[in-house]
This record gives C-alpha cells, structure tokens and sequence, in this order.
C-alpha cells in the first residue's frame, strides 16, 4: 500500500491511523435526489417535448423539498420525491 502524504506536521502513519478524514462521508440527500434524477435520463428522452417539460418541472419540486427530505431516512430518496411532487399538487 502507497503511503499517503502527511498533513499538518504529522506523520502519515498517525494522520490516517487516528481516523481523521477530511471532507463528507455519507451522501447528502441532494446528491442522492440529483442521482435518482440522472437514472431517469433515458426514460426523459424518449419522452415527447412538453412531457419532457412537465417531468422536468415534478423534478425540481423534488428538488426545492429536499431540505425537508434530508430529515427523513429513507433506503431511496425517491419515495420523498414522489411525495413531494404529491404536495405541490394538492396545494394546487
């Protein structure tokens, strides 16, 4: 195994061994949305132009809820999608 450069004055063996990683570990819960989003691509496209649209614009309610969603652990963040996209429809 490579050895990793040392941060902070420390040598890599401590650095690393002390489990002090920088940055996330756990997707966010927009990543997760964007991710569920980019799979549905191909189904998109074979969609026809206005319906293209409208899929478009059920996507980014998903997206504006996804604060609230972020407060609900789910295996799949597209039930929180889909029921945001429900909400947004009832308020209409």
């Amino acid at each position: 195994m490579a050895e990793r450069p040392a941060r902070y004055g420390r040598s890599p063996g401590r650095y690393w061994s002390l489990g002090n990683f920088m940055g996330r570990t756990l997707t966010t819960f927009t990543q997760l949305v964007q991710q569920e989003i980019a799979s549905w691509r191909r189904y998109r496209r074979a969609l026809r132009a206005e319906d293209q649209q409208a899929l478009d614009e059920l996507f980014a309610v998903a997206r504006r809820h996804s604060a609230a969603g972020a407060y609900l652990a789910r295996d799949t963040p597209f039930e929180v999608m889909v029921l945001s996209m429900m909400l947004e429809q009832q308020k209409q």
